[in-house]
């Protein structure tokens, strides 16, 4: 489980209350791209969209003991487009009482810029913690 402690320093931070995500509509995707959740398998995929988004530390090393949260599996969503993944985040359960949960690195192909499909990423894993019971769920980013 990923603790606070394993925050750098100076992250800035957005809640939502489970009654807001409970009104978020709907996000169509385009046409050719499928939402879905991770897969065995998939971490070689993932690593690749991490590394295009600028997270360069991931290692396979390290994605596959932070992909052992049973939350984290069950939650994290991702885009496919062919087959190729071009958005995803992971769900993440922050702290037990109250339940709260985190969207983790919310991350997108930049050829596929333009389509919402960080928002349709964001709102899966949104509704998944909510039904899992989350009142609030933070998202966590870099003040840079």
């Amino acid at each position: 489980m990923s603790t606070d402690q394993d925050l750098p320093a100076k992250q800035l931070s957005m809640v939502i209350a489970a009654a807001a995500v409970r009104q978020l509509p709907d996000v169509p995707l385009p046409p050719g791209y499928t939402l879905r959740t991770y897969r065995p398998g998939d971490a070689g995929n993932w690593l690749t969209l991490l590394h295009q988004a600028g997270f360069d530390s991931w290692t396979l090393e390290r994605f596959v003991p932070y992909m052992r949260e049973a939350e984290r599996v069950q939650g994290s969503h991702c885009i496919q487009y062919d087959d190729q993944l071009v958005a995803a985040t992971f769900a993440s359960h922050r702290r037990p009482a109250p339940p709260e949960g985190r969207l983790d690195y919310v991350i997108a192909h930049p050829d596929h810029s333009g389509k919402k499909l960080g928002k349709t990423v964001c709102t899966a894993v949104l509704r998944y913690l909510v039904a899992r019971g989350y009142q609030h769920i933070f998202l966590l980013t870099d003040d840079s």
